[in-house]
C-alpha cells in the first residue's frame, strides 16, 4: 500500500511549531507522521521516544523543538500499548511530564484520557503555576480530568462543531 502521509492537523500543527508557537509537543501516537510533516517545515526535532534518550538530550528550555512520543516510536520497536504498559510511567517519564505540564501548559487535542491512566496523573498533580490543563473528549463535555484539589486553574473550554451527518 501507500504510504501514510500526515494529515491537515498534523502539517498546521508543523506550521505553528516552525514559527516557535509551539516548544514541546508530548504525544502517544508512535508513528512518524508529525516528524513528516516537520521535515517539510524545516524544523528538525529533538525527540524523546524512551527514558534512554535522556542522557545527553538538550534542556527543553534551550531545544528548539522536542517532541515527547510517550508510547514509543514504530521504528525503534519499543512500544507502550497494553493496559499494563499504560499503567505507570517510569521515573524519568513522569517528572518530564510534570515540568512540562508546570512550564509549559497543555493542549489536548484528540486524547480521551480513557486508558492512559499514568498520563492522567500528572496531569492531576502538577501545579502549572503558569498555564491551566484540560481536556474534553467531545464538545459541551466537562473535562476528564480534575484540576488538583486546592490548584487555581482557569480554562475556557473550546468547543468544536459537531461533525456533518451524512446524508
Amino acid at each position: 500500500g501507500e504510504p501514510a502521509i500526515p494529515t491537515p492537523a498534523q502539517h498546521a500543527l508543523a506550521a505553528l511549531i516552525a514559527r516557535g508557537s509551539i516548544p514541546v509537543v508530548v504525544t502517544t501516537n508512535f508513528d512518524q507522521l508529525l516528524e513528516r510533516a516537520l521535515a517539510d517545515v524545516n524544523v528538525t526535532p529533538q525527540v524523546l521516544s524512551s527514558p534512554a534518550h535522556f542522557a545527553g538530550r538538550t534542556p527543553l528550555a534551550h531545544a528548539d523543538f522536542t517532541l515527547v512520543k510517550l508510547h514509543g516510536d514504530y521504528a525503534t520497536g519499543q512500544l507502550r500499548n497494553a493496559p499494563e504498559e499504560l499503567a505507570s510511567y517510569p521515573r524519568g517519564w513522569r517528572q518530564l511530564l510534570s515540568q512540562i505540564f508546570d512550564e509549559y501548559g497543555l493542549l489536548v487535542v484528540g486524547w480521551s484520557a480513557q486508558y492512559d491512566v499514568a498520563l492522567v496523573e500528572p496531569m492531576r498533580t502538577t501545579g502549572g503555576r503558569r498555564y491551566a490543563c484540560s481536556s474534553s473528549p467531545s464538545p459541551g463535555t466537562p473535562p476528564p480530568v480534575p484540576p488538583r484539589p486546592g490548584a487555581p486553574r482557569r480554562a475556557t473550554l473550546l468547543a468544536s462543531p459537531a461533525p456533518a451527518q451524512p446524508h
